[in-house]
């Protein structure tokens, strides 16, 4: 795509999308129901947004995405049909720092720099990063799932499909008991 300023990319830490043959629902309606169920997570910084991105090239039409914002990483949702079908997609992505972030770093860094030092990030701002993604990720697989099952549609994990790999990865939960670990297939 042709753009006269130069583009701020995200970088891109973690992707999945679902595939969901023969479905279709609102997007708006999917984005209200996640928006809802962050609401109740009480997720500390969080900012909401719904910009509309382009599907593709320069006079391509701009599809809406729900953007969850907290610090300096962000959700990229979209909910999605695709002819018959339809998709989920969410992207977790480091923002790069822009405008006057981007020249209070570089002072920063070089006087560190001169000082022979360097910033890191805290036990915590890795911990609640990691945190952040954990709950925006469940609440949008949990939701899916939800929609899809209650068109009766059975969601497939991505190892299902290849019936060698299918019990090679099979999900296996641990159940601790005071004295022994079990282990059951799911």
């Amino acid at each position: 795509m042709f753009s006269k300023s130069k583009p701020t990319q995200a970088n891109v830490l973690s992707h999945w999308y679902t595939p969901v043959p023969n479905f279709s629902m609102s997007t708006k309606e999917f984005y209200d129901k996640v928006e809802r169920e962050l609401g109740t997570q009480q997720v500390p910084g969080l900012k909401i947004s719904r910009p509309e991105l382009s599907e593709g090239g320069l006079f391509a039409a701009k599809r809406q995405y729900l953007r969850l914002k907290r610090d300096d990483v962000l959700f990229d949702i979209c909910a999605c049909p695709f002819g018959v079908n339809y998709f989920f997609s969410c992207r977790f992505a480091a923002t790069p720092p822009t405008g006057l972030k981007v020249l209070i770093s570089k002072i920063i860094n070089l006087i560190l720099e001169k000082l022979n030092l360097r910033l890191v990030d805290t036990y915590h701002k890795e911990d609640t990063r990691l945190m952040y993604m954990t709950v925006v990720e469940g609440v949008v697989k949990k939701l899916v799932e939800q929609e899809t099952a209650a068109k009766g549609i059975k969601l497939l994990d991505e190892y299902e499909h290849a019936p060698i790999l299918g019990d090679l990865y099979k999900s296996k939960r641990k159940i601790l008991d005071q004295n022994q670990v079990e282990v059951i297939e799911a």
